[in-house]
């Protein structure tokens, strides 16, 4: 297996994780759906972070489950891993579900998208983008290994930071929202850790 191969290997799981991926949009749905009909204030802001928040979590399990994986050599982690690629994919769908319901006041009601909502629609749309990249493996294959690697790290490096300063800023305000962001918080360094971690195993291994 050549190194670009090896590199794309996290796709050759993904006619058995498509229904992961449908089944992870449909309940993004379903988690939308519930908050417009359940909130009496904003439906439209309660079903953005709701969305917001599955989408989270399924881009933690995409970064945990590899290294995980390696460090505790079960089938389950094993499976999971090889579904790694199918999480963000998920994690992309949902996403993308939670920015439509950050633009339904303006295409329903016809208000006006603030400078910053506009920011962050653009910008996360724009990385959501480049995480959909790999899906084009002819694409991926014309830019070399090397190229596709860093647009990924550059990626997933705006998420998690993203999701990290979000949780940061909620638990320094200590809002309503605390025991999630707190969560998330805890989510996110446990995954870094493991992360590294497992980069030492393999350096050791090899070594």
């Amino acid at each position: 297996m050549s190194r670009l191969d090896s590199t794309l290997s996290w796709n050759r799981n993904s006619d058995r994780g498509k229904a992961l991926v449908i089944a992870s949009f449909l309940a993004s749905a379903l988690l939308a759906a519930g908050a417009l009909v359940l909130t009496s204030g904003d439906g439209a802001q309660a079903a953005r972070e709701l969305v917001t928040r599955f989408s989270s979590l399924l881009f933690v399990c995409s970064l945990l489950a590899p290294p995980l994986a390696r460090l505790v050599p079960a089938r389950a982690l094993s499976a999971l891993a090889l579904m790694s690629g199918n999480l963000r994919l998920s994690f992309v769908a949902t996403f993308v579900f939670s920015l439509a319901c950050a633009l339904m006041p303006a295409a329903v009601g016809g208000e006006a998208l603030s400078v910053s909502a506009v920011l962050y629609i653009g910008l996360n749309g724009l990385m959501l983008l480049v995480m959909l990249f790999p899906a084009n493996r002819a694409a991926t294959r014309r830019m070399g290994a090397a190229s596709w690697r860093a647009i990924q790290h550059l990626a997933t490096a705006y998420f998690w930071l993203a999701f990290l300063v979000s949780s940061l800023v909620h638990v320094a305000r200590q809002d309503e929202s605390l025991v999630w962001h707190g969560f998330m918080l805890t989510l996110l360094v446990v995954a870094l850790g493991a992360i590294a971690a497992a980069k030492f195993s393999r350096e050791a291994v090899e070594g």
